[in-house]
This record gives structure tokens, C-alpha cells and sequence, in this order.
């Protein structure tokens, strides 16, 4: 007999004797079970990485409820739901390669799951004018709709954009919907996309589709009807969405040119290539800068503003660039150097440029719908008909580019980056490697005293240097970001490559943030030969300079190191022990510099706040 305490109604309680041997068995077979269970599913894990599209199957037979209910928990609705997994699942296939941890499948799909969810529903998702019907309340499958015919599939459409049943809308003539009428849906180019769609699709896909799309059946459902898996309906109902959203940028495409011809607006036009060639291309084929941000940025405010002979550093640095770091926790992936929110961080840096941009985006892995993608055209046509090319992502590689041409009757942009120079279609506009769109073009310029812009650059390093500016999930940012990449190295799970792109990148954009305090010590030298007081005052200013070049070429030096231990793109070993600790204690020194920078930043706003607020 055991005895415990306990504490019902305040006394002591003896536990009853128990038959310890059975349970001790069970809890035994259980945990055999749960680490069977695992080993199989790391098993799969490993062989969906491979490519081996069973493997991926059975774990989404496996985990394909539980997604339902992660995502049901956020959409609050079936059809949401079902959406939502779908897309899910499609990105999780995709980047399976990107699982590092073959036992955390789960809480990474998870992780998938509520992004996924999180981006329908932001701001209002993609159902902010038209409300999902859930199935439960679709219309009956014995409504059927003549999927040959253009006209049933209008009406079928204006009656899911009204929440009418068909058959009240074959009883009107002219139905209203919002400012639409029936005629105006009916004379619409929906129908006919659709028509022109099903025509290019296979027996079975077609039968899916309907079921899907006019019929509102669930996919077990329609698995069930059909006598094929729920893996085949959702690849199927995907490929389908795919065919239909490029007929219809094919469509809005081909009206945008012929609108533009109407309006004598057709033509060609390719600024002079020649500059920023010589941008992406140095002379020994590298090119100016490992920021391709930057460089875009540059090429595109000094063809906008030629004279102001701004330079390239200036540029660098006050759009803040040299100062970030973020690095992916645990694994210093490939994507840290441009893992921050774009459109922010280039706002404000050509805001500190003293000037303004305008920008047409996606969200991440999102690629563009007709109306942004006619929206990002018509921003690149009429800058580079201003002269002034426009700032690209994922043209002919992952990184940032400018587009300094277009052709209307080829219909092609001109565009080029770190790695290529040369045509890209419209349609492939954010369809290319990662499948997203980001657009930026100069809109105007705006005066700003230099003292005002150096001291809100000053505020913008600082922020990110202490983690306060806004952060993606599993990236650290700052000087918490030497922390987690010292901790990668140690824990040898660094990655070979984006270790190695991490350190060139860093180290390159601290030799900018040097020079653009050496800029900065002139400057404020030259202002000097002022009165008494401005001349203290800018001397002080000169010397707080003179230390933060000292601080960035000393943080430069050592990531250099660290690139030298690892070169890009061989990568080193950063599994080799003696390597790593070289590596770790010059990051070490890096991140010792930056703080003390951080801090010496601060001061130095501070002095010139107080300056700058007594002369108003």
C-alpha cells in the first residue's frame, strides 16, 4: 500500500491498492507506439522531401482533419476552412525540401496552416465582396448548370454574387446586382473565361470542377461521388483555379494593350541600359554592392533626381540597409538578408532620401491577380515613360532588379538584376521564381534639411538595432541577430549556403555603413566654418561621426572574416569546430562593435535633437 497526501476536505488520503504490472505494460506499449508512429512519419517526411508523392499523400491523409480544425478555429466556416487547407497543403507540398527537422512536420504545417488562414482574412481576404457559401447550404446538386452554355453560367455566377438561387434569376429580366445588372454579368467576359477554360480541361478534371465550382460539393464529397481520393479533387480543383486566373490576366492583359492602342498609348520605349549595367556589373563582373535593394534604389532616384549627385553610399545609407541584420533561428537561411517588410523599409529610406515612392505588392508567395498585375504595369510603363526605370523583385533571379523598359505590341518588360539583363513577359510578372510581386516607382521628390535626414537615419539603425522595428516570425533582428547566428554555428545546424550569402552580404553592407559616416565627418567638418557656437557644435557632431566609421570598419573587418572562413557560394564547412569557433568569435567582436554603435547613435540623436529643436 502506498500512502500520499492529499488535500480533499483537508485530510489524508491513502490510495487503494493497485495492479501496477498491467499499466506499467500499457504506458510501455503506448510510448513503443507514439516512437513507431514518429520514426514512420520521419520516414515520410524524408522521402516527400525527395519528391516521392505518395509519401506526401500519406501524411496528408494523416494530418489533413487536424488542419481542417486548425484552420476552421481561425475562418469560423467549412468552405473558408476547406479553402484555406487546400492552399495550405499545395504551399506545404511545395516547400516540404524546407523542413529541417523531419519530426516537426506537424507544428511546421501547422505553422502553414494558420499563415495561410491569416492572409485569406487580412483585410477581409479574398472574400471581402463576396460571402463563401458553406456547403451545407449549397444550392441542390439537381440544380444543374448547362456548363457549355454562356448564358446559364452567368446567371449561375450573378447568383452567387447576389446570394439568389438561379431560378429566381431566370423569372427576371434585368436583376440588379450592386450596380451590375444580369445583362451587363451576362455580356461579361466571366462566362466566357470559364467556357474557354472547361474546353481545355480533361474528362475528369471538368467533372470536378462543376461538382466544385457550380455544384458547391464538398471534396470528400465529390471523392466519394467520383470514386477517387480527396488528394486527386484537391490537386484537381487547384490545377482548374490555376486555368481559369491565367485566362483571365491572358484577358485583362490583352485589353489593357488594346485600351493603350485606342488611346495612342502603344508603343516601345528602353531607357539607356548601358548605367545600370554598369550598376549590376562591375568590372570584374560583380556587382557595386551585395544589396540589390540598394542598387535598385540608387539606379532609380538618381535617373529621377540626376542632380543632386547623389552617391551610392548616401543612398545606402540612409535607406538604413547597411545597418540591418536578420537571421533565420536555428538554420541563418538563405532569405535573411531581405527578410523585412519591403514596402516600410523603402518608404522610409527614400523618405529619408527626400523622396516618395509608390508601390503595387503581394503578400508573400502570393502572385499577382489581373488587377494588380494591371496596376503594376501601368506604374512601370509610366515611369520608364518618364525616364525613370522602376525597383523589381524576382525577375530573372531571387532578388531585387530594376525594369527600365517595356513593349507593348511583344508585350515585354525589360529588366535586370544581379544575375540577368534581358526580356520578361507581362503575364510573368510576380509568376516567377517565388511567385510574388513587388513593384516600387519614384513618384516625387520632397526637401529635407541633411542634418533631419541623418539624424532620422540615426533612429531608423538604432530601432532595428534593438530589435524594436517590426520582425518576421523565426528571424531575430539586430544585434539579437549575432546571437542567434553564433548559436546556429555552434549547434552545426547552419545552412552551408545562406551561412556563407549571410556573411558576404553583412560584411559588404558594413563597409557601406562606414563610408557613409565617412561622408558624414566631411560634411559636418565643412560646416564648421561657421560662428563659434554651429562650429562646436558640428565639431562635436564630426567626432561622434569619426567614431561610428571607426565602430562599422571594425564590424566590417570581422564579418569579412567570417566570409573569408566561409566563401560564397562553396559555403566552407561550417560544421568544422575550429572554423566555427574563428567564426563565433569575430561575430562576437561584430556584434560588440554594433552595440557599443547602437549606444553612441543614441547619444549622438540626442545631441542633435536638442540642436536642431533650439533653431526651430
Amino acid at each position: 500500500m502506498v500512502k500520499t497526501t492529499g488535500k480533499w476536505l483537508g485530510q489524508s488520503v491513502v490510495a487503494q491498492p493497485i495492479e501496477t504490472a498491467p499499466i506499467a505494460e500499457l504506458l510501455t506499449a503506448s510510448r513503443a507506439a507514439d516512437e513507431t508512429r514518429m520514426r514512420e512519419e520521419t520516414a515520410l517526411v524524408r522521402q516527400a522531401q525527395l519528391g516521392d508523392r505518395t509519401a506526401f499523400g500519406e501524411l496528408v491523409r494523416r494530418h489533413r482533419q487536424e488542419a481542417f480544425r486548425w484552420a476552421r478555429q481561425i475562418a469560423k466556416q467549412d468552405a473558408l476552412a476547406e479553402d484555406i487547407v487546400q492552399d495550405a497543403l499545395l504551399n506545404a507540398f511545395l516547400h516540404v525540401g524546407s523542413v529541417t527537422d523531419a519530426s516537426r512536420f506537424v507544428p511546421w504545417l501547422h505553422r502553414i496552416v494558420r499563415n495561410q488562414a491569416y492572409t485569406k482574412l487580412r483585410r477581409g481576404g479574398p472574400y471581402a465582396k463576396e460571402t463563401p457559401v458553406p456547403y451545407d447550404e449549397a444550392s441542390h446538386p439537381n440544380a444543374r448548370v448547362d456548363c457549355p452554355n454562356v448564358e446559364s453560367i452567368a446567371k449561375h455566377v450573378a447568383a452567387r454574387r447576389s446570394g439568389t438561387s438561379t431560378n429566381t434569376l431566370e423569372s427576371e429580366s434585368r436583376v440588379h446586382l450592386g450596380n451590375e445588372t444580369l445583362d451587363k454579368v451576362m455580356r461579361g467576359e466571366t462566362a466566357i473565361f470559364i467556357v474557354q477554360m472547361l474546353q481545355h480541361l480533361k474528362p475528369k478534371e471538368r467533372r470536378i470542377f462543376e461538382a466544385h465550382f457550380f455544384e458547391q460539393l464538398a471534396p470528400a464529397e465529390i471523392a466519394e461521388l467520383l470514386q477517387v481520393s480527396t488528394g486527386v479533387v484537391y490537386t484537381s480543383i487547384h490545377r482548374s483555379k490555376t486555368k481559369l486566373q491565367q485566362q483571365v490576366i491572358r484577358s485583362t492583359l490583352r485589353f489593357m494593350v488594346h485600351e493603350r492602342r485606342e488611346h495612342g498609348l502603344m508603343k516601345r520605349k528602353i531607357l539607356d541600359s548601358e548605367r545600370y549595367k554598369q550598376l549590376f556589373r562591375s568590372a570584374n563582373g560583380q556587382p557595386c554592392a551585395w544589396s540589390s535593394a540598394g542598387l535598385a534604389m540608387y539606379g532609380m532616384l538618381s535617373s529621377a533626381e540626376p542632380e543632386r549627385n547623389m552617391t551610392l553610399q548616401e543612398v545606402m545609407g540612409l535607406s538604413s540597409l547597411p545597418f540591418r541584420l536578420q537571421v533565420r533561428e536555428g538554420t541563418v537561411d538563405i532569405a535573411g538578408p531581405t527578410a523585412y517588410d519591403w514596402q516600410h523599409v523603402f518608404r522610409q529610406g527614400m523618405q529619408r532620401c527626400g523622396a516618395e515612392i509608390r508601390v503595387v505588392g503581394t503578400d508573400c508567395f502570393q502572385p499577382p491577380t489581373a488587377d494588380q498585375l494591371s496596376d503594376a504595369l501601368r506604374l512601370i510603363t509610366d515611369s520608364v515613360d518618364k525616364g525613370v526605370p522602376v525597383m523589381v523583385w524576382d525577375m530573372h533571379v531571387s532578388e531585387f532588379g530594376l525594369i527600365y523598359g517595356y513593349d507593348d505590341k511583344q508585350q515585354v518588360v525589360y529588366a535586370i538584376d544581379p544575375l540577368g539583363d534581358g526580356p520578361i513577359s507581362y503575364e510573368q510578372l510576380g509568376r516567377r521564381q517565388l511567385g510574388e510581386l513587388f513593384v516600387a516607382a519614384y513618384r516625387y521628390e520632397h526637401k529635407l534639411r541633411p542634418e533631419d535626414t541623418f539624424r532620422m537615419t540615426l533612429q531608423d539603425a538604432v530601432r532595428h538595432l534593438r530589435g524594436e522595428d517590426w520582425h518576421i516570425l523565426h528571424f531575430s533582428h539586430g544585434l539579437e541577430a549575432f546571437t542567434a547566428w553564433i548559436h546556429a554555428l555552434r549547434s552545426g545546424t547552419a545552412d552551408v549556403l545562406g551561412n556563407a550569402y549571410q556573411a558576404a552580404t553583412a560584411a559588404d553592407d558594413r563597409s557601406y555603413a562606414a563610408q557613409f559616416f565617412a561622408h558624414w565627418v566631411t560634411y559636418f567638418n565643412n560646416k564648421q566654418q561657421r560662428s563659434t557656437k554651429e562650429r562646436v557644435q558640428y565639431e562635436a557632431w564630426e567626432q561622434d561621426a569619426a567614431k561610428l566609421q571607426q565602430l562599422y570598419e571594425r564590424s566590417s573587418q570581422a564579418l569579412h572574416s567570417v566570409a573569408t572562413q566561409f566563401p560564397f557560394p562553396s559555403g566552407g564547412n561550417p560544421r568544422d569546430r575550429v572554423v566555427v569557433d574563428h567564426a563565433v568569435a569575430d561575430l562576437t567582436v561584430a556584434q560588440a562593435a554594433e552595440r557599443e554603435a547602437a549606444a553612441l547613435m543614441q547619444e549622438l540623436i540626442y545631441k542633435m535633437e536638442l540642436t536642431l529643436e533650439t533653431k526651430g
